[in-house]
C-alpha cells in the first residue's frame, strides 16, 4: 500500500491528495497509519509513509514544508533549539574544517587582493568609498527624510486628538489590533484606568463613564418563544413560576416536560448572577420535578440561530425524519465533515483523526467524528462530534457500529453538554456514564461574544504590570466577566461491553 501511494505522489504530484481520497482503500490505510491529526492532508500522508510525528525532540510543532521536502524545524535558529543545534553543528563543522595554517592564508589572499586593486588593505578606506560614504551622509542630513510612525505612534496620536481618552500602555508592550489583545487606556474625565481592545473600529470606552447597558434580552427571548408555538400544536407558558418555585422558567411544555431558558450574556454572567452554581441547580431543581431543562445563551440564538432551531425541533420531535435503515455509511473527507459539522453543530468544528458520514440519496445527512483524547490520556479514541441534518432515527448507532466495525476501539471517551443533552446518546451506543459529580465551567464573556477560557489563560494575558494579579483579577479590570454553564458528563465505551 505505501508503495502504491509512492508511485501515485511521483506520477500524479499535483493531483494525489484528490485520487487518495477517491479511494477507500488508500484513504483508510493513510488515516490507520498517520502519526498526526492535522487538516493539511499531505502533512498526514507523509507522516503515514515515514512514520514521522509532526512533534520534535522538545515537544514544539514542526513546520511542514511539502509531500517532497517533508518536515523543517519548528522555527528559526533563535526560538528552536533543535535548528539551533542544528546551526552550531555545520558552523563547528566547517571551521574544524580549516587548520590554522589556513585560515592564516585565506586571510592573506583577501588583503593581498584588496591591496592589488585598491592599494589598501580594506576597500573603505579608499579615496572614492570615502567620498561616497561623505555625500551619503551630507545629504541625508541636509534632507532627511520625515520619520514615519509606527502602528503605536499612530494609535497614540488618535487618542491625543480624541481628548477623552489617553493610550497609556508602553510601546514595547504593543502587540497589534485584535479583539482578543487589551491595552490600558486613562480615562481624562475620571482618571481611571482601564483595559478595552482596539479591533474592528473599536473604540475604548470607561465603563464608569461609559457603563454597559444590556439590550434586546427580552425581545430575543420573545423570539424563542414565537418561534416554539409555530412548531409544536402544544401548549408553550412563557415565564413561569408554578414548577420550581421561587425560580422562574422562561418557556415551558407542561405535555413534553420541557423546559427552556433563554440566558442574557450580561444578565446572566458573574456581572449580575455571582452564584456558579445558578445554572446548574436550575436544572437538577427541574429534574427533580420530571422537566428537561434546555438552556440557551443569548449568542447562539444570535449568531447561530438555524442550528438553535435545528436542535430544537428536534428536541420537541417535530423535525423531518429518516430511518437509518434507509441510509448508507462511509468514511468521509475532513473538510467534507468539517463544512457539515460547522452548519449543524453548536460547538463549531474541531480537528479529528476519523469522520464518518451517513448517506440517505447520496445526501450527507449525519456526520460522526473520532480521534486521540483531548484530555483523557488513558482511553485509545475520543467520539468528539454527532450532529445530524433532520432527525436520523438510528443514525448514531450505525455511525458508531462502522467505526467500532473497522477499527476495533478498545475504549472510546466522549461528553455531553447538559445545557443541550441528557446522555441518552450514549446509553444507546452503551456507553456508560462515569461515575463523578457534575461540575460547572465556564467561559468569558464581554456581553457581545462568548469566549472559551483557554482564549485568557494567565500565561496569555499576562504582563509586566500584572503578573502579581490572577487571571480572575486582570479579567475583571478587562470588564471581562465569567458565565457558568450547566456542565459537561462523561460517557465511556470499552469493548468488555
Amino acid at each position: 500500500m505505501k508503495t502504491k501511494v509512492l508511485e501515485l505522489i511521483k506520477d500524479k504530484p499535483k493531483h494525489f491528495s484528490k485520487i487518495i481520497k477517491n479511494s477507500p482503500e488508500l484513504y483508510k490505510w493513510i488515516l490507520d497509519n498517520t502519526k498526526i491529526q492535522s487538516e493539511n492532508f499531505s502533512e498526514m500522508v507523509y507522516s503515514a509513509i515515514y512514520s514521522e510525528s509532526n512533534i520534535c525532540q522538545n515537544g514544539n510543532t514542526k513546520k511542514f514544508n511539502s509531500i517532497n521536502e517533508g518536515y523543517r524545524f519548528c522555527g528559526p535558529a533563535n526560538k528552536c533549539s533543535c535548528a539551533l543545534a542544528s546551526v552550531k553543528e555545520k558552523v563547528t563543522q566547517a571551521k574544524n574544517s580549516y587548520t590554522d595554517k589556513k585560515r592564516k592564508q585565506i586571510a592573506a589572499r583577501r588583503i593581498n587582493t584588496t591591496l592589488s586593486r585598491y592599494g589598501v588593505k580594506n576597500n573603505a578606506q579608499t579615496e572614492a568609498a570615502r567620498q561616497r560614504h561623505k555625500e551619503y551622509y551630507d545629504k541625508f542630513q541636509r534632507k532627511p527624510k520625515p520619520v514615519k510612525l509606527t502602528s503605536y505612534q499612530k494609535l497614540d496620536k488618535k487618542y491625543k486628538l480624541m481628548g477623552n481618552v489617553v493610550f497609556i500602555t508602553p510601546e514595547h508592550m504593543y502587540k497589534g489590533v485584535s479583539d482578543q489583545i487589551y491595552y490600558q487606556f486613562k480615562c481624562l474625565t475620571c482618571n481611571n484606568n482601564f483595559d478595552d481592545y482596539i479591533d474592528n473600529g473599536h473604540l475604548p470606552k470607561c465603563r464608569i463613564c461609559n457603563p454597559y447597558i444590556p439590550s434586546y434580552t427580552s425581545k430575543q427571548e420573545t423570539e424563542v418563544f414565537n418561534f416554539i408555538t409555530t412548531i409544536t400544536d402544544k401548549t408553550v407558558i412563557q415565564s413561569d413560576k408554578s414548577i420550581i418555585n421561587p425560580y422562574e422558567l422562561d418557556i415551558v411544555i407542561p405535555d413534553l416536560k420541557l423546559a427552556i431558558e433563554y440566558c442574557g450574556l450580561y444578565w446572566h454572567s458573574e456581572a449580575y448572577k455571582t452564584d456558579k452554581n445558578y445554572h446548574i441547580n436550575k436544572m437538577h431543581l427541574c429534574n427533580q420535578k420530571g422537566y428537561r431543562l434546555i438552556t440557551i445563551f443569548e449568542d447562539e440564538w444570535t449568531k447561530t440561530p438555524n442550528i438553535v432551531k435545528s436542535r430544537l425541533k428536534n428536541i420537541l420531535g417535530t423535525d423531518k425524519k429518516i430511518y437509518a435503515r434507509h441510509c448508507t455509511v462511509k468514511l468521509i473527507a475532513h473538510d467534507q465533515a468539517k463544512g457539515f459539522i460547522k452548519e449543524h453543530h453548536i460547538q463549531d468544528n474541531t480537528i479529528c483523526k476519523f469522520a464518518y458520514g451517513c448517506f440517505y440519496k447520496d445526501e450527507l445527512v449525519a456526520v460522526m467524528t473520532f480521534g486521540i483524547p483531548r484530555y483523557d490520556k488513558t482511553v485509545q479514541y475520543e467520539l468528539i462530534r454527532y450532529c445530524s441534518k433532520n432527525t436520523i432515527v438510528g443514525g448514531a448507532s450505525k455511525l458508531f457500529a462502522k467505526f467500532v466495525a473497522e477499527y476495533n476501539p478498545q475504549s472510546v471517551i466522549s461528553y455531553c453538554d447538559m445545557r443541550w443533552g441528557t446522555g441518552n446518546l450514549y446509553k444507546m451506543l452503551n456507553f456508560v456514564k462515569v461515575d463523578k459529580k457534575l461540575e460547572p465551567s465556564y467561559a468569558y464573556t464581554d456581553f457581545v461574544h462568548r469566549y472559551h477560557r483557554s482564549t485568557f489563560t494567565k500565561g496569555k494575558i499576562v504582563t509586566l504590570e500584572n503578573a502579581d494579579k490572577t487571571e480572575y483579577q486582570i479579567m475583571r479590570e478587562r470588564n471581562i466577566y465569567r458565565i457558568w454553564d450547566c456542565g459537561q458528563s462523561k460517557w465511556l465505551y470499552t469493548i468488555a461491553q
